[in-house]
């Protein structure tokens, strides 16, 4: 048997003696001397070094490519075996913001009582139907809290209705009303609620105001804080936007967060964002968007910054402010029991599209649910899109799962075609920043070869 370097390895030379490596099969980075890449018919077979590189699949023996492995892990996460369930519930499009590159087609609509009750019906024909033994309620809109009783019923109907299914709660807010709803939800399982800014507060309240153009940022500061006041085990997932206009006040965000004391508290992870045109509603907005080759030059600025006040003090805090934005989870919307669902019942399988009919896969009011191939279509574009990407021999296909399909469609005209969300010199530009701060906290040592994370 010998070695040779796996297809699904990234790998970039940081100076004459040393690679960093990323093998996205275990979503490992590894720093190695230039013999492993270079030469590694050199590692002898029984050594442990050997057995070590098999196990983080950096390397693979002379009878393995690992396809066989990526395209099992796709068919295990979105496939129909699964018994975990995922309902993004939007009762209405209507918001109380005007954010100038949203893109959803605002309305006023919400859902009737009648098709919040075929809803429920959907959602027990499903748990029934596939053993579902975990459910996870997303609560979306529009801006979920204008409408926050539809959240807690669903919950309480399937809790009451399904005893055996765990149900977990989320929530996608704009922040704005959470000091006066957050109550609704204090005795139930909200375990996550992702709020976003618009980097700092002179950015934000041009950008994310009130319809009537009233600013909003200290009213979402406060409701954070009731948030985690009202229930303390949720985490709150700070969202912060950057487009071409507010990417190089990093700083500034940085001093607006720690006076709020938000960089400090563990509940808190924080996520800069960048803003997609990703539908026709939001494509106004695209000559602000920060164009994709620059994109990860500025997370390494936000790296270097938080670095620079102090807030890097370990390698836990150094997987906490940059593995989240950079080793990303293939999209969901692909998964056979991941359901989109707007106020008119439409089923839909991407956030992106809420809303949009001509993309939903069905009705909750029909008696059937579902289009002609509708249950199957997502998951069936989501195979073809991962097998294009194994074959063009990707290395990161692991991690992106192809790229997002909205992009994709936006783009391609298809959500079955790749779309690359990260070039090869961006994530050779984040991994050698990931090191090189590694090193100064001290978790690379004198050895043979050092997996930094895994």
């Amino acid at each position: 048997m010998s070695l040779r370097l796996s297809k699904y390895v990234f790998y970039e030379k940081i100076n004459e003696n040393e690679y960093v490596a990323l093998s996205s099969i275990t979503r490992s980075i590894a720093v190695f001397p230039s013999w492993i890449i270079e030469k590694p018919e050199l590692i002898e077979e029984s050594s442990s070094l050997a057995k070590d590189l098999l196990k983080t699949c950096f390397m693979v023996d002379d009878k393995s490519t690992n396809d066989d492995k990526i395209l099992g892990f796709f068919r295990n996460i979105w496939g129909k075996d699964g018994k975990r369930m995922g309902i993004l519930l939007a009762p209405t499009l209507n918001c109380n913001f005007a954010c100038p590159y949203c893109y959803e087609h605002r309305n006023s609509k919400v859902m009737t009582t009648g098709t919040f009750e075929n809803l429920k019906r959907f959602i027990s024909s499903r748990i029934a139907k596939y053993d579902i033994y975990e459910v996870l309620l997303g609560c979306y809109g529009g801006e979920p809290l204008l409408q926050p009783h539809f959240f807690t019923e669903t919950f309480e109907y399937i809790s009451k209705n399904h005893p055996n299914t765990n149900t977990n709660m989320m929530m996608v807010t704009n922040g704005s009303l959470l000091t006066s709803n957050i109550h609704y939800f204090k005795h139930l399982p909200l375990k996550n609620i992702q709020v976003t800014l618009h980097g700092s507060r002179r950015f934000h309240d041009k950008q994310r105001t009130y319809i009537s153009g009233k600013p909003s940022y200290d009213l979402i500061i406060e409701g954070i804080k009731a948030a985690l006041e009202t229930i303390p085990k949720t985490h709150i997932a700070l969202r912060i936007n950057l487009d071409t206009k507010n990417a190089d006040s990093l700083p500034e965000v940085i001093s607006d967060l720690r006076q709020h004391g938000l960089l400090e508290n563990e509940k808190i992870s924080i996520h800069p964002s960048f803003i997609q045109s990703l539908t026709g509603d939001s494509t106004s907005y695209e000559c602000n968007c920060i164009p994709q080759p620059k994109r990860y030059g500025f997370m390494t600025k936000w790296l270097e910054e938080l670095d620079k006040y102090g807030f890097i003090k370990d390698i836990f805090e150094l997987k906490k402010r940059y593995l989240q934005t950079f080793i990303t989870s293939p999209c969901s919307s692909h998964s056979f029991h991941n359901y989109v669902i707007d106020p008119d019942g439409n089923i839909g399988r991407c956030w992106s599209f809420v809303g949009n009919e001509s993309h939903s896969v069905g009705n909750v009011n029909s008696n059937g649910f579902y289009k002609d191939n509708g249950e199957t279509h997502w998951l069936e574009s989501g195979f073809i899109r991962v097998k294009k990407c194994i074959d063009s021999n990707c290395p990161i296909v692991p991690i992106c799962g192809g790229g997002c399909a909205a992009t994709a469609f936006e783009k391609k005209g298809a959500i079955s075609e790749p779309f690359c969300i990260k070039t090869k010199s961006e994530i050779a530009q984040l991994l050698k920043k990931y090191v090189e701060i590694s090193k100064r906290v001290g978790l690379i040592e004198n050895r043979n070869y050092a997996v930094i994370e895994g």
